[in-house]
């Protein structure tokens, strides 16, 4: 739903370019520290079947989606909002994704030298580290957009909808990373924080969208109503 709304209006008004960045990066730390993970245990995949192996690496695909879901939002942006009514906005997501292509070449770089050089405790050190960095991140990241969309009092570019099934799938996606066999902390936590803050987000905008337009109908109404009182 968010790709077909920038699709559609052409816009990236209400799209924080700092919100987004830091969702870039938090999603493409949580990417590496499954892919750091997934060095020490693909070794077993010798020993299972296709689709016991393929399985086992479930998170890794479910991550590695949704990280490329939150990059084509940016991209989007940069290839279709270079519009004179949006050219601030423009200019501030293009610089944001310049430095998303940096981190992802930083990030290929450092995967590449930890396959080839690190052992498995380097590697599950460096996961924990982007873990956290990942949780930090997404702490901050919700920070701006709130603050925006409080701002604009409207979801601009937002798309509830997504909101709608991105929050209560983060809830959900947490608890199967939680539950799966030989599980890390570092690897949840990202997104337990990241959904309870979209929460907060998605109510802040269902309210702006559907409930203060009608309270301002109503005070409106009321107005008309007293002034017409004191006509008579």
């Amino acid at each position: 739903p968010q790709h077909v709304k920038i699709i559609q209006t052409r816009s990236s008004v209400g799209l924080s370019p700092v919100f987004l960045l830091l969702s870039s990066l938090s999603g493409i730390a949580a990417t590496s520290n499954l892919i750091l993970l997934s060095f020490i245990s693909l070794p077993c995949c010798s020993e299972l079947s296709t689709f016991e192996c393929v399985n086992s690496q479930i998170s890794l695909i479910q991550v590695g989606l949704q990280t490329l879901s939150t990059l084509l939002v940016v991209l989007l942006c940069v290839l279709l909002t270079n519009t004179p009514d949006d050219f601030y906005v423009y200019e501030e997501v293009a610089r944001v994704w310049r430095h998303i292509t940096s981190f992802m070449i930083f990030m290929i770089i450092t995967l590449i030298v930890a396959s080839l050089f690190f052992t498995n405790d380097s590697i599950l050190l460096y996961a924990k580290v982007l873990g956290v960095f990942s949780t930090t991140v997404a702490i901050i990241q919700y920070l701006p957009q709130l603050k925006t969309t409080w701002t604009l009092k409207r979801s601009g570019s937002l798309s509830i909808p997504m909101m709608c099934v991105q929050t209560p799938g983060g809830f959900i996606w947490t608890a199967t990373l939680m539950l799966k066999p030989g599980s890390n902390w570092s690897s949840w936590l990202p997104f337990l924080t990241a959904a309870t803050l979209q929460s907060a987000l998605l109510i802040l905008c269902s309210y702006y969208e559907y409930f203060a337009e009608k309270d301002e109908v109503l005070l409106v109404n009321e107005d008309q109503y007293y002034t017409n009182e004191d006509d008579s």
